[in-house]
């Protein structure tokens, strides 16, 4: 409990350290957000390129670009704000847990079972551990 409540702690208190963390946070979003939404999309036709099923990949890149729009407006909606508070902090925050759960459940895509060097790779990490 004692985490949970430290947990909670961090995410409520805001500082003028964490008001200027805020401010670059969305003065750089955009121009990374384009970058990594490109990554996916380019991530998702080497996929389908690599035979992979279509439908699972159509659905995360569909997840991916509802995220990145989500992200845009949060990012629009403080650009039209300029007032770092909390608030826009723990957006941010969640928008960016959100991005990285779905690159996470890519990983199943990476690694297609028939494919004999992701095979080999698995093996050598396993070993490795």
């Amino acid at each position: 409990m004692h985490l949970i409540s430290k947990f909670r702690g961090l995410w409520s208190e805001f500082t003028p350290v964490n008001a200027d963390i805020t401010l670059r946070l969305y003065k750089d979003a955009g121009p990374a957000q384009v970058v990594s939404y490109a990554l996916a999309l380019l991530f998702a036709v080497a996929l389908l390129s690599n035979h992979a099923n279509p439908s699972d990949i159509y659905l995360w890149l569909g997840a991916v670009t509802f995220c990145y729009l989500c992200r845009m407006l949060v990012t629009i909606g403080f650009n039209r704000k300029k007032t770092p508070t909390i608030h826009w902090l723990n957006r941010y925050r969640l928008a960016t847990i959100m991005t990285g759960l779905l690159w996470a459940a890519s990983i199943p895509l990476f690694y297609q079972p028939s494919n004999s060097v992701n095979q080999i790779g698995r093996a050598s990490c396993r070993e490795n551990i």
